[in-house]
């Protein structure tokens, strides 16, 4: 019930770190972002290239884990070895990423529809059900 507010507020907190980001971009406009303004703010290389190492972990670790939630989905349709569905879909992305920023952009622009197409989907399936809410607090969505 209180989802809506909870985004809303999750978008208040994400916006500083938007805001500082753009902030710091305008300042350093160099590739490299956080490791620019570690070596930028204490002017040690160490330290830039440390940060600039958490990133590429931090990416590999959400890289796989997006990986594996995929596999949870597609097992819902096909059930294939976790290994085979995970190693594919990184090297797929790799590639991808790997010919170019134009073609990984319009990959990007058709999940998006995608998804929207799936969410409208959804909306039309349901029907009015979506929005009959009871009035007292115990109820749920029917």
């Amino acid at each position: 019930m209180y989802a809506p507010l909870a985004f809303l507020v999750a978008a208040l907190v994400a916006s500083f770190t938007a805001f500082t980001y753009a902030e710091l971009a305008t300042r350093h406009p160099l590739s490299g972002a956080e490791a620019v303004y570690v070596q930028e703010g204490f002017g040690r290389r160490e330290l830039s290239t440390l940060v600039g190492l958490l990133i590429v972990f931090s990416g590999l670790v959400s890289s796989a884990t997006l990986a594996n939630g995929f596999v949870g989905y597609l097992d819902v349709f096909i059930e294939l070895p976790a290994a085979l569905v995970i190693c594919t879909v990184v090297l797929v992305l790799g590639v991808l990423a790997f010919w170019g920023i134009f073609e990984s952009v319009s990959a990007a622009v058709v999940a998006t529809l995608i998804e929207i197409a799936g969410l409208v989907l959804i909306i039309a399936v349901s029907g009015g059900s979506l929005v009959h809410v009871s009035g007292d607090t115990d109820s749920v969505l029917v």
